[in-house]
């Protein structure tokens, strides 16, 4: 698993050897957590880029938030949390989205 950041927007990837050849196996899986307060990057310009790009396996910009793991030795579960209210410390959390895998053993799924 990768954990990476900084561009403002939600994403899951699989991370490939050849990324550019849809049947090279997946090496890893990379979560990107989106920023709390900051606007994301242009949802439409970047989701154009998405049939282009079959190793990403979610995307979203227009939410603010961000992701909580949960590891154990056999499997991660990765949620994607939005914030109702970017300003103020007062809002609630919930679910955007829920990876859930298996490592080596099995295939990841939302």
């Amino acid at each position: 698993m990768v954990i990476g950041g900084d561009i403002h927007s939600f994403w899951n990837n699989d991370l490939k050897p050849i990324s550019t050849d849809p049947a090279s196996p997946t090496v890893a899986t990379e979560l990107v957590g989106t920023s709390i307060t900051s606007p994301g990057v242009p949802y439409e310009l970047f989701a154009s880029f998405l049939p282009e790009n079959p190793h990403v396996r979610f995307f979203e910009s227009r939410k603010r938030g961000y992701v909580m793991v949960e590891l154990a030795r056999d499997r991660m579960t990765a949620r994607f949390q939005t914030i109702s209210r970017r300003r103020r410390s007062a809002g609630d959390a919930v679910d955007l989205a829920q990876l859930h895998d298996r490592g080596r053993q099995g295939r990841s799924a939302w």
